[in-house]
């Protein structure tokens, strides 16, 4: 389980903003807190605007746990004499972006100890923080991991409510992390992580771009608002090195709007090699196997060739980010490299495979867009002589226009499809199926079964030998959300003990 920091020492109030403050405000304080419910004695409650209501209205709670202040972000119908709480009550202009700064100063500035890689894109970035994690500690670097697995050290993760956590509770864990000796820290950064300010008090020296494709529009609203939140990533300030896929159009975008700026490219395409950037990782060839790929990547010091355990063609990209990472922490032997990017092993629900003996091989994934869902697809088909299989649905209460991309890459791409309920959390399970049935070609064979479970089970009974079921959407996942309720379930123990039930 992940350390909580060491205590801070505190400052008084006007330390804290860097405000001059009447003597009788000037208290002292010891911490800081989004969550009137984890408000500790000695703790300034931070109060935000929100969607539904001011955090001020949480204040008399957050009092009552201890806090010695309460700063808040001014709103329209918020200020005056409602803000009286019994303790120092200040407005801050600008909270929600200093959250994480106060935060960090109140913890000793954690990230100035540690070399923060950021990794942002539609898919991959659970991906690659995992693997850029896995082989810096193989190197021997201590790193960090935070991200939709949970935050941590590799192999010892705790289970977080977002891929990016709050502010505070962001320069916590870089303060944990410090604390118990690490030298680096791999960060999913999310598209909301990014609107809303949340790491940009996490001094991040490296970002790394995957792709973009199309997902959290019910969020964002717009495909042109999605990117501009991923470009501001590579905007921070004290971004030192942009590893960016140029295979990939807004990839090369980001490249030229930040040209000369410590830029390391990767893909396929001779682009990558351009002088003016620091490095490049080109793809020379990547051969899927029946157990994984071969690859050859080109990089400044010599040809990487080696072979993986992994299965998917598009893990070369992700491979050669992270060779791109390992590049720029100095390690740049070719034998070296090739060796931790040989190392790499499955990360839990990402193409993560479990043969059934004498049956299919049914491979779980969180792809969840039309562009990952395609993907995993087309990479499984590579792999296996049979049919291609698949099992998937759509998350209720997201993006409804991607349902029916959905479908469509489905039908173009696999033999044999199975719609599933996903989270369908407070929506009708059905009406999302019909709808990811909506974008399949009409007289498409599909078969339609609700319960999760019961799908999956049909479909590795019915798939042959040679054949592969995907099993997309959910990956790593614990739980099933439905009609608002929890509930527990797993792809991958399912999977497992399909698995185990045919070696019986």
């Amino acid at each position: 389980m992940m350390a909580a920091p060491a205590s801070s020492p505190g400052l008084t109030l006007a330390t804290l903003l860097e405000r001059a403050l009447p003597l009788e405000l000037d208290v002292p304080v010891t911490g800081v807190a989004l969550d009137s419910r984890r408000v500790r004695p000695g703790d300034a409650f931070l109060a935000l605007a929100g969607t539904r209501c001011h955090g001020l209205a949480h204040a008399a709670e957050a009092v009552a746990r201890g806090a010695v202040a309460v700063l808040y972000e001014p709103a329209p119908g918020i200020g005056g004499g409602e803000t009286e709480c019994g303790v120092p009550c200040l407005a801050v202009p600008g909270l929600r972006a200093r959250a994480g700064a106060l935060a960090a100063r109140l913890l000793g500035e954690p990230a100035a100890a540690l070399w923060t890689l950021g990794v942002t894109g539609t898919d991959g970035k659970t991906s690659c923080a995992w693997f850029m994690a896995r082989a810096l500690e193989a190197a021997g670097v201590r790193c960090g991991l935070v991200g939709t697995l949970g935050a941590g050290f590799p192999g010892r993760l705790q289970d977080q409510a977002h891929t990016t956590p709050d502010p505070v509770r962001l320069q916590q864990l870089l303060a944990a992390f410090r604390d118990q000796g690490a030298a680096a820290v791999a960060m999913e950064v999310s598209s909301h992580a990014l609107d809303q300010q949340r790491v940009d008090a996490a001094r991040i020296d490296v970002a790394v771009f995957t792709n973009l494709g199309r997902d959290h529009l019910d969020y964002h609203r717009t495909p042109d608002a999605y990117a501009a939140a991923k470009a501001r990533l590579f905007a921070l300030p004290t971004v030192r090195h942009r590893v960016v896929n140029l295979d990939d159009p807004f990839g090369r975008e980001l490249a030229a709007r930040h040209a000369g700026r410590g830029i390391l490219a990767y893909g396929k395409s001779e682009a990558v090699v351009r002088r003016g950037n620091v490095g490049w990782v080109r793809i020379l060839a990547v051969e899927p196997t029946p157990t994984g790929l071969e690859l050859v990547l080109d990089t400044p010091p010599g040809e990487l060739r080696f072979t993986s355990g992994l299965l998917g063609d598009f893990q070369a990209w992700n491979l050669a980010a992270v060779a791109g990472v390992l590049m720029l922490r100095g390690i740049e032997a070719p034998a070296q490299l090739a060796e931790l990017l040989a190392g790499l092993h499955t990360v839990p629900g990402r193409m993560e495979a479990f043969p059934v003996p004498g049956g299919p091989l049914l491979v779980v994934d969180y792809a969840h867009t039309p562009q990952a869902l395609a993907a995993a697809l087309r990479a499984l088909r590579r792999h296996v002589p049979g049919r291609l299989w698949c099992v998937f649905g759509a998350g209720g209460e997201r993006d409804v226009g991607k349902r029916p991309e959905m479908g469509a890459a489905a039908a173009r791409l696999a033999d044999r499809v199975l719609l599933t309920s996903d989270n369908p959390r407070g929506e009708d399970p059905l009406a999302i199926l019909a709808q990811i049935r909506g974008g399949m070609p009409e007289g498409f064979p599909v078969a339609i079964e609700p319960d999760r479970e019961t799908a999956i089970r049909r479909a590795a009974a019915e798939a042959g030998a040679g054949d592969a079921v995907l099993i997309a959407g959910k990956g790593h996942e614990g739980t099933q959300e439905i009609a608002g309720e929890r509930r527990p379930f797993s792809d991958r123990a399912l999977a497992r003990a399909l698995a185990e039930e045919g070696r019986s």
